[in-house]
């Protein structure tokens, strides 16, 4: 055999062995998630959404923790993917009418299950453009069912979540 094409099967067969390993080190590593643990939403402008850890113990009247006033100012969003007190994704807001109440909602949408995000005063899904309002009502389908809601409350600067 000649030296050429032997180098040329060579590196041909070192590039086959190591590729597991490169598609390896590209993934994101995937953990067994605590069912208490959250998740940061994807940020669009200008809507700020975050999560801050949820508590994973409610205090004595079963409210559980679940971000800062902070992340709600300016028309942000608190989303968590799991809510400790429930068990789906939630979504809070502060009512753009009356900024004192809080607003928290089930983020699964009723028709597909795509997490509803927060947009221009209404809970939009992105999958098929459902549309719901501060109270969790459909708005515009395909979606016809409302978005579950969860009784939430100001205690200072916490954003406290009663599960259902």
């Amino acid at each position: 055999m000649e030296r050429r094409k032997f180098l040329s099967w060579a590196g041909v067969g070192i590039l086959a062995t190591s590729l597991p390993a490169v598609i390896a080190a590209c993934s994101s590593p995937v953990s067994e998630a605590d069912p208490a643990a959250t998740t940061e939403a994807p940020t669009e402008a200008p809507t700020e959404t975050g999560a801050a850890p949820s508590s994973s113990k409610p205090d004595a009247d079963g409210f559980y923790e679940v971000g800062t006033k902070a992340q709600l100012s300016g028309g942000g969003a608190i989303a968590l993917d799991k809510f400790a007190g429930g068990s789906g994704a939630l979504i809070v807001i502060q009512d753009p009418a009356k900024p004192e109440n809080i607003i928290a909602l089930d983020a699964s949408c009723t028709h597909s299950g795509c997490a509803v995000e927060w947009k221009d005063g209404v809970f939009l899904c992105p999958c098929h453009a459902s549309a719901f309002g501060l109270d969790g009502t459909a708005q515009k389908g395909p979606a016809s069912q409302p978005l579950a809601q969860f009784e939430a409350k100001l205690t200072g600067d916490k954003v406290l979540v009663k599960a259902s």
